[in-house]
């Protein structure tokens, strides 16, 4: 009795029913075949996202990337949420989301964004980050002057008349 061993990559299947289909050839030219269907699960696609690190403090609006590792099937849907509620959605690469600090305010925030690829499995990342407040500008003492009164530069005084008769 011989046996041979099969070791199958379901990341490189398609996700759902596949056949495994064995051929047998004797010493004399016989043959025998023999199939075995499977159900191959939809694997998750890796997600992670660049541009922004759990717990990162904010202040100006920035361009986030996400990134997909599928190798079963491609991703063909991204969704961005934003404490909760859908802020986008994209079909195809590059998937890029910017963040609008203004727009989303001052506070705590949770990023999800959950990938989906053609076969159906989904992948999510989470980042929770904070928006401060932007710097305000601190006046500073530009002059050191004082509010002293200039003196006057011209007078008004009286000159007595100079042309003075003289008794002849």
């Amino acid at each position: 009795k011989d046996s041979t061993t099969v070791t199958i990559d379901p990341v490189k299947l398609p996700p759902g029913e596949n056949t495994l289909e064995a051929k047998v050839i004797d010493s004399i030219g016989g043959t025998a075949t023999a199939q075995v269907k499977f159900v191959v699960t939809a694997f998750a696609p890796k997600v992670s996202i660049d541009g922004l690190t759990s717990g990162e403090t904010i202040t100006e609006n920035r361009t986030i990337t996400v990134n997909t590792d599928s190798p079963q099937t491609p991703v063909n849907k991204v969704v961005y949420s934003m404490d909760g509620k859908e802020i986008a959605t994209q079909t195809e690469e590059p998937f890029t989301l910017d963040l609008d600090v203004k727009a989303l305010g001052v506070g705590n925030h949770i990023l999800t964004v959950e990938a989906t690829n053609e076969g159906g499995g989904s992948g999510k990342a989470i980042v929770a980050f904070i928006i401060a407040a932007p710097p305000t500008a601190t006046p500073t003492a530009t002059s050191t002057s004082t509010n002293t009164p200039l003196p006057p530069t011209a007078t008004n005084t009286k000159v007595p008349p100079t042309n003075t008769s003289a008794p002849p």
